[in-house]
């Protein structure tokens, strides 16, 4: 026979212990109360003996059981290293493992791995490009983060590849040279560029390309914190009843997740359709971008920007090409 020792609160937590490992195939030998040190509390002891085949048997199990907690809790710790080592953040990591059900994905490290990628690419969302009838797409964002750029690169490919009639709008007359490089743009892929400055302007303009079927709006970089300016900047695009307007926040994708969260939400008062990720060229990190999909998973991403050449540095394919720069670094 062999004796075996459990302690609780309680003298009946203490013996539904035994009762839990034991069943009824064992026989209580002492009970007794200590009392907690500093406490006026005391803490339950009973001791039992049990067959010696039984005991080893029960306690082999918990070893097994105990070693392969180990082993999990290792594999978990591999398999968070890896994501935590790319620039996703504790936070991002817990909201995806919340949705763990099964034992099973825990089990090994390469599950866990492929779970995490798969709700990363299920996390991932895409605008499509549904643009029948008449469109505005007004591109907003901080200074440099290559708004000008991009518009003449979506310019390319919906006058080009779509055969949209597309025609660019100015609005950016801060920046030096930017009403000239749109114009430039403009005149190379011969479709129309019209530089705005005020309410009366818009709609004069507006109704004068009537027959155009998307407007590509320039808009001027400001600093996030500059709310009113950019105001002035887009209230009479926003009071356009003849075109559905998308608005589109263009995001650098060197910039850290605190950051683009801050200018995510300086701007989401225009109630923005879509995000766009620039100078994907410039970082193989994009863990920033990833936690940032994750905080918020009802904003789609329509395009990412690899480049400076126009038209050809642009991104349709989003989930596959972000997917395929992260895990390409797991």
């Amino acid at each position: 026979m062999r004796h075996d020792m459990f302690s609780a609160p309680t003298p009946e937590e203490a013996y539904f212990k035994a009762k839990s490992k034991y069943g009824f195939a064992f026989r209580l030998i002492s009970a007794r109360q200590i009392p907690i040190e500093n406490s006026d509390e005391y803490i339950c002891e009973i001791v039992i003996t049990v067959d010696e085949e039984l005991y080893n048997q029960k306690n082999r199990q918990q070893i097994v059981n105990e070693d392969k907690e180990i082993e999990q809790k290792v594999n978990i710790k591999s398999a968070l290293e890896i994501f935590y080592n790319r620039g996703i953040d504790k936070h991002s990591i817990e909201k995806i493992i919340s949705k763990i059900d099964s034992n099973e994905i825990l089990s090994s490290r390469e599950k866990l791995v492929a779970f995490i990628i798969s709700e990363i690419h299920n996390t991932i969302k895409i605008k499509d490009e549904n643009l029948d009838g008449k469109n505005i797409i007004m591109l907003v964002g901080t200074t440099g983060v290559g708004k000008t750029t991009t518009i003449a690169k979506l310019a390319s490919r919906y006058s080009q590849g779509m055969k949209k009639q597309v025609a660019l709008f100015n609005l950016d007359n801060y920046k030096v040279g930017a009403k000239e490089q749109l114009s430039n743009y403009a005149h190379n892929m011969g479709i129309t560029h019209i530089s705005i400055d005020s309410l009366d302007e818009f709609s004069s303009k507006l109704d004068a390309i009537e027959e155009h079927d998307l407007i590509l709006v320039d808009t001027t970089g400001i600093s996030p914190f500059d709310i009113d300016k950019l105001l002035k900047n887009v209230e009479y695009i926003l009071s356009s009843h003849k075109y559905k307007i998308y608005t589109n926040l263009v995001l650098s994708a060197t910039v850290k997740y605190e950051d683009l969260q801050d200018i995510y939400n300086s701007f989401s008062f225009l109630d923005l359709d879509s995000v766009i990720f620039t100078k994907l060229d410039e970082t193989n990190h994009i863990g920033s971008i990833i936690n940032f999909l994750i905080d918020n998973p009802n904003t789609p991403v329509s395009y990412l920007s690899n480049g400076q050449v126009v038209p050809t540095d642009i991104v349709i394919d989003t989930k596959k090409y972000l997917l395929d720069k992260f895990v390409g670094t797991l």
